[in-house]
């Protein structure tokens, strides 16, 4: 297994080479009911597994920011989560990894298949407030290299539509059969108050790793919408 980890360019801190120790803790859940799943390894420099909640802690020291973790499990699509590791202990979103099975009947509903030696990006854009069902609509993205396929904003229930031109109330989408690299994403129309909290770099060009064969969770939170 191929563990890629970017640094992020421009920060002091990363300039400095100052050695920073973070705690990262999450859940991994399964997509439908928010089950949690267990025995998911989670890596950034040293490994983990979560326990039978889904629950995961993971301490890492490193000397730069931009951080990656990978997180596996057998029979599941495997997910890159790109973070800022800024404070000394850091709560990650839930995370949910999926099964081949389902990704195919997803990639379906767009008349597409998973092509080989390219990752997928599942983005979403968050209003805040965990568990409410709703989030930040009328959101449209785009990426710097004309590259994959995509964007798929999803609708209302959560499934990719050909139809959508923007985020729906479910605030979310995927991007189909990138090739792997460092690439740059830029979000339009979006409300006061944004922040990323799963990707690299600024609000207005934010850099997400791909992987082929995995899934790459990119997402943006805003509590003012």
């Amino acid at each position: 297994m191929i563990f890629l980890i970017i640094s992020c360019t421009g920060n002091e801190s990363d300039s400095a080479n100052a050695v920073i120790e973070t705690k990262m803790s999450g859940y991994v859940t399964q997509l439908l009911g928010m089950e949690g799943i267990e025995d998911v390894s989670v890596c950034d420099v040293d490994c983990t597994t979560t326990n039978g909640e889904g629950f995961y802690t993971l301490r890492s020291k490193h000397d730069f920011l931009g951080r990656q973790l990978v997180m596996t499990k057998d029979d599941m699509v495997p997910g890159l989560v790109p973070i800022l590791a800024q404070h000394p202990s850091q709560t990650i979103p839930n995370i949910s990894l999926v099964t081949p099975a389902l990704i195919e009947a997803q990639m379906g509903m767009v008349d597409l298949e998973w092509e080989e030696g390219t990752g997928i990006l599942v983005f979403s854009v968050s209003n805040g407030v965990f568990g409410d069902g709703i989030n930040v609509p009328d959101i449209t993205l785009s990426m710097r290299d004309d590259i994959g396929d995509g964007p798929f904003y999803t609708n209302s229930s959560g499934l990719p539509s050909t139809e959508l031109t923007s985020t729906s109330v479910h605030g979310g989408g995927v991007w189909l059969n990138i090739p792997s690299g460092a690439h740059t994403l830029m979000p339009s129309n979006l409300p006061e108050g944004c922040a990323i909290v799963l990707g690299w770099g600024m609000i207005e060009a934010i850099e997400v790793p791909i992987q082929a064969g995995y899934i790459t969770f990119m997402r943006l939170e805003c509590i003012s919408s």
